[in-house]
């Protein structure tokens, strides 16, 4: 398999070509290549974890009023916390090919040594698990991967490296989302990039990486029970949730959202989570994903080139916590293994790309996180725990509630 995927890239560059035979004239200008596969390792590590889910149920409820006839109707909330088991497939695949080139004519040796090249990726969930890749197909990436590095760098013809960069997302509003230019910062710390301006790349990049949430004039703010879920996961006080709860199933825009809370929450509360409550409320969350997987993808990409390696590591390994991918796991492995700190015997659940995707940045990088990227702390409890179920709350249909002061739709 590796000879075919070998004489497939010797194809690929224009300076060399492939010969079955050898005539005596050519034999000065052509190398008889020897190859063995020292290590060909996939191995699929299970880790079972515990976890919790929160989830909110609402209902309605009819309730008697004390000391009166009347039945009035209520809308109740409930939290649930319910532990779970979770399985986690963490895939270690290792290839090592030793070459030696000889010329055919002197016999002289041209060039020996071994080639190594690893890929590490992490599976959380039954979904994800049963969407892996299988294990043959990544191998043939890898050994075609390998033969393009080192046929490379024996290439005579020397080439300009290619620093790929991402572009991160932003569709306009009024287009439907089919119009997307990219991220205007991450495009413009692009632009840096291209003129030669690293030092201002990258702090373009680490800007969008950390900056404060800023929302744009579009922006839409939706209380559904996901949000109140990572609320509480957020360990927002309970009486506060039971405040905003009156909130449930409304949407409000740029506009609305602070006037909307102010009328509801304390002063001190509302100056202590608003930011939190609107950080998570936002609909334009699914777009922070790839805006911060780009920004970071490209801050690792940068370090590479600068061979700053732990720098590297570190944001290949926070692109893939936010944008699982090949691409982003591939270039974490290759900077652990620039590094030397690879270890293929080393077991996976104690150095995993996951567990890589947590950790704070090395002390060299150019900022911290925001505090608002590290909020949520999942609550864990034994798998082997009944469900906990939080009391109930009660409250008055929007639209019937008198003491609530506002208008809502």
């Amino acid at each position: 398999m590796f000879r075919d995927i070998f004489i497939q890239e010797i194809y690929r560059i224009p300076n060399f070509d492939y010969l079955d035979e050898v005539s005596e004239t050519q034999r000065e200008y052509t190398a008889l290549v020897a190859a063995e596969v020292e290590i060909f390792s996939v191995r699929d590590e299970e880790e079972i974890r515990g976890n919790t889910r929160i989830n909110l149920r609402p209902r309605n409820v009819m309730i008697q009023e004390p000391g009166q006839e009347i039945v009035v109707p209520r809308q109740a909330f409930e939290f649930e916390e319910i532990p779970f088991s979770e399985r986690a497939m963490h895939r270690t695949l290792d290839l090592e090919i030793r070459f030696s080139f000889l010329n055919a004519g002197s016999r002289q040796e041209l060039y020996q040594g071994n080639e190594k090249i690893s890929f590490q990726q992490s599976y959380v969930g039954e979904a994800e698990i049963l969407a892996m890749p299988p294990a043959d197909r990544e191998m043939v990436r890898l050994g075609r991967l390998l033969m393009q590095r080192m046929l490379d760098r024996l290439n005579p013809v020397q080439k300009n490296r290619t620093l790929e960069l991402e572009v991160g997302t932003s569709p306009l509003p009024w287009s439907g989302d089919t119009v997307d230019l990219g991220h205007p910062g991450i495009l413009q710390a692009n632009r840096y990039a291209v003129s030669g301006d690293y030092d201002r790349a990258l702090k373009g990049w680490s800007y969008v990486v950390f900056e404060p949430v800023s929302f744009s004039e579009s922006e839409r703010f939706t209380f559904g029970s996901e949000l109140y879920t990572r609320l509480r996961q957020a360990r927002l006080p309970q009486n506060t949730l039971k405040t905003l709860l009156r909130l449930y199933g409304k949407s409000y825009s740029l506009e609305e959202i602070d006037p909307v809370m102010i009328a509801l929450l304390e002063r001190q509360d509302f100056q202590r989570y608003s930011a939190i409550i609107k950080f998570y409320a936002r609909n334009s969350q699914p777009q922070d994903g790839r805006n911060l997987a780009a920004a970071h993808f490209n801050l690792g990409s940068m370090y590479r080139l600068q061979q700053r390696w732990s720098l590297a590591a570190y944001h290949f390994a926070q692109a893939n916590a936010y944008q699982p991918g090949i691409k982003y796991a591939q270039a974490w492995t290759d900077m652990q293994i620039a590094s030397g700190s690879y270890n293929p015997l080393d077991s996976l659940v104690e150095n995993t790309i996951e567990a890589a995707g947590t950790t704070p940045p090395p002390e060299d990088a150019l900022v911290q996180p925001r505090a608002a990227s590290a909020i949520i702390q999942p609550v864990r409890q034994p798998a082997e725990m009944e469900p906990t179920r939080i009391e109930p709350v009660e409250l008055p249909f929007l639209s019937e509630d008198p003491e609530f002061g506002l208008e809502i739709n």
